[in-house]
C-alpha cells in the first residue's frame, strides 16, 4: 500500500521494515546503503508497485563500516564509500523515468541524501553527476565552507554527516545543506535519467571522497523543500529509509 511502511527480507531471510513515505507516488530512487541492502534501489517497496532502478555496481565505490550516518533504531552498519580516484567505473543508477528540465519552466524533483566528505578540494569531489548522456548535472561535495553554484556547483558542506537537497520547484533552483538554504544552484542540464554517484563520468578520476547514506530522488513534487532561510533549516530533514530490521 502507499505511503505506509513495508515489511520485505534481505537474503538472510531476516525481516527489513522500510519507513512510509508520504510523498511515495513521487519515489523514483531509494538507496538506504545499509549492510542488509547494499546498493539496491528498493523504492518500489516503498511505492508498493513497480520495478528497481537498473544499478551498475561501479568500482570507485564500495560498501563500508567506517562512518555510519544511522548507528541505532537501526543500526546501517554500513554506508557506501568512495575508495578509488584513478578513473575506474561510476556506481550509476538508471531511473524509470526521465527527470523534468527546469527549461520548461514548471517541472519539480528533489534529490537527497546524507554525505559525509573526506576531502577539501574544490572544483573536483564530484558526487552526483549525469555527465555521460544530455549534457551535465554535476555537484561537488567537500568538507569547506563555501558554495559555488556555476556550471559545476561546488559546495562545502564540513565535517561530519549533513543533508544535502538538490530542488527544482516549478523551475526555481535551491540547494539545502542541513535544510539550511545555500543559493540557486546551476548546471547545463538540469534534466537526467541516469545518475552517477561519487564520480563525474564513468571513466573520470575526479570522484567524491567520502561517505554517502540514504539516496532518494522524488518527481514531480518539491516534497514540501521550500524557503529560502539561510540561517535556519526550512524544513525537518527526513528520517532513515529503514525503519527497523
Amino acid at each position: 500500500m502507499l505511503g505506509t511502511a513495508n515489511t520485505a527480507w534481505d537474503a538472510g531471510s531476516r525481516q527489513v521494515v522500510y519507513r512510509s513515505d508520504a510523498y511515495s507516488a513521487n519515489l523514483l530512487l531509494a538507496v538506504p546503503f545499509s549492510s542488509r541492502t547494499g546498493m539496491t534501489d528498493i523504492a518500489w517497496r516503498i511505492r508498493g508497485s513497480g520495478g528497481s532502478a537498473a544499478v551498475t555496481d561501479g568500482t570507485n565505490t564500495d560498501m563500508a563500516t567506517d562512518q555510519v550516518k544511522w548507528t541505532s533504531s537501526p543500526n546501517y552498519v554500513q554506508s557506501v564509500k568512495s575508495t578509488n580516484t584513478s578513473g575506474q567505473q561510476a556506481l550509476t543508477y538508471t531511473l524509470s523515468s526521465a527527470l523534468p528540465d527546469a527549461t520548461a519552466g514548471s517541472n519539480s524533483y528533489v534529490v537527497e541524501a546524507w554525505f559525509y566528505a573526506n576531502d577539501a578540494t574544490t572544483n573536483a569531489n564530484w558526487a552526483l553527476s549525469s555527465a555521460d548522456t544530455n549534457g551535465r548535472w554535476l555537484f561537488g561535495i567537500n568538507t569547506g565552507s563555501a558554495f559555488t553554484f556555476a556550471s559545476q556547483n561546488d559546495c562545502g558542506i564540513g565535517t561530519g554527516w549533513h543533508h544535502v537537497a538538490i530542488v527544482l520547484d516549478a523551475g526555481v533552483r535551491r540547494f539545502y545543506a542541513d535544510g539550511i538554504y545555500k543559493g540557486a544552484w546551476d548546471t547545463a542540464n538540469t534534466g537526467f535519467t541516469t545518475l552517477h554517484i561519487a564520480q563525474f563520468s564513468s571513466v573520470d578520476s575526479n570522484d567524491y571522497n567520502g561517505w554517502i547514506q540514504d539516496l532518494r530522488v522524488y518527481s514531480g513534487t518539491n516534497k514540501g523543500y521550500t524557503g529560502t532561510d539561510s540561517g535556519s533549516a526550512n524544513f525537518t530533514l527526513p528520517s532513515s529509509i529503514i525503519q527497523s530490521f
